[in-house]
């Protein structure tokens, strides 16, 4: 619904008593706040509907939602997909491989030699003290080499990996 007052020249808004110019400026800024805050809750909302599409994110899928002008509906999204040939039978269950964080951490034990030791330039425990998040830590740690030690703080050799009650 237009607002007259958003229609308001600079010479017509100069003319208003000081309080009301005041208002008024404040109105149009809520208003472009508002329009902007519904913009994002729009794209967010899109972005689910693909989301729980199973859309995979491709440099190619993403040229193409660029031309979906359909509902967020996902059934209707993942039959726009469908119907242009992208295949979403694998996409977004997890199962396809390793997560990102999983071969974040792989990379770090790679790089981590046999005993803990210096492999590359990075130490285990470096590589555990630059984790994010416990998940992060969990696989870093179940990802260690069989038989992998490391140097407490007291400097005797700790066994690596996730304890196992035997």
């Amino acid at each position: 619904m237009p607002n007259p007052v958003d229609d308001l020249s600079d010479e017509q808004l100069e003319a208003l008593p000081e309080g009301l110019r005041g208002e008024v400026r404040k109105n149009q800024e809520y208003r472009k706040e508002n329009e902007a805050l519904s913009s994002r809750a729009a794209a967010a909302e899109r972005e689910a509907a693909f989301a729980r599409a199973g859309v995979p994110d491709t440099p190619l899928v993403a040229q193409l939602a660029k031309t979906y002008e359909g509902e967020n509906d996902p059934a209707a999204v993942r039959a726009y997909f469908e119907g242009l040939g992208v295949d979403l039978s694998g996409s977004g269950t997890g199962q396809d491989g390793p997560s990102d964080e999983e071969l974040a951490a792989q990379r770090q034990v790679a790089q981590v030699g046999g005993e803990g030791g210096v492999g590359g330039e990075v130490r285990f425990e470096d590589a555990m003290r630059s984790t994010k998040n416990p998940e992060e830590l969990m696989a870093l740690i179940a990802s260690a080499p069989e038989g992998a030690t490391t140097r407490a703080i007291d400097g005797v050799p700790r066994r690596i990996g996730v304890p196992t009650i035997e």
